[in-house]
């Protein structure tokens, strides 16, 4: 609110999906394929629709059979009460190209980049691009 303190909201609710499918195995090598969709309640969430996918290989890189690339695409569908309400367009889009590797017994390093187009829906913000870096480390 005008407060700054949080809106509470009654009567929420939403639902998540994850599609994982192996595409093809051998010893050497695995693709996958994955889909997600989530939904929730229009008039109480700023997104109100999700739908993301991708593709990812272990063993692409020759002598590289433990390591994992990944490239994947995400909508964030804003809802029409946020739009009517305010200047937004209808979605954020974002590409991913992720790459993770077994450095030693102990050490898991995963970069990651991120192309994100129309950034919170919003007309007034340029894309942007997004790194990470992840790490792993087993004791």
């Amino acid at each position: 609110d005008d407060n700054g303190d949080p809106i509470q909201r009654e009567g929420n609710a939403g639902g998540y999906l994850v599609l994982d499918k192996t595409l093809y195995q051998s010893e050497e090598r695995e693709w996958g394929s994955f889909l997600q969709f989530g939904q929730t309640i229009e008039n109480l969430n700023e997104v109100d629709l999700y739908a993301g996918g991708g593709i990812t290989c272990r063993g692409c890189l020759k002598n590289r059979s433990e390591d994992h690339i990944g490239i994947a695409v995400a909508y964030a569908f804003v809802s029409d009460e946020l739009i009517d309400a305010t200047n937004r367009d209808r979605a954020e889009t974002t590409l991913e190209l992720t790459y993770r590797a077994k450095i030693t017994e102990h050490l898991t390093l995963q970069p990651d980049i991120q192309w994100i187009f129309n950034p919170g829906a919003n007309p007034d913000f340029d894309d942007a691009f997004v790194t990470g870096l992840r790490f792993e480390l087993a004791l």
